[in-house]
């Protein structure tokens, strides 16, 4: 995948994402849950980018995915 096709998947992921509730200090007693999130990135190698516990909102997760950069390995098989 390239650069304009790694911006589009951001994005939706981000859409889809919106509609949760995304965190870590759920409190289940009361009834409260959160959707925990991690981002890993992989070309010829998997990288964890963000922990569960890096991401604690839709912000947290939109910045993560904006400094996701395309590989330039030439082991990744990128194409536009």
């Amino acid at each position: 995948m390239g650069s304009a096709n790694l911006r589009k998947i951001s994005t939706v992921v981000s859409l889809v994402m919106s509609k949760f509730t995304i965190g870590n200090r759920a409190n289940i007693s009361a009834g409260e849950h959160n959707t925990r999130v991690a981002v890993i990135t992989y070309d010829h190698v998997a990288r964890i980018v963000a922990n569960f516990t890096d991401i604690n909102s839709l912000g947290d997760l939109s910045t993560v995915l904006n400094k996701i950069q395309v590989s330039n390995t030439a082991d990744a098989n990128l194409y536009e």
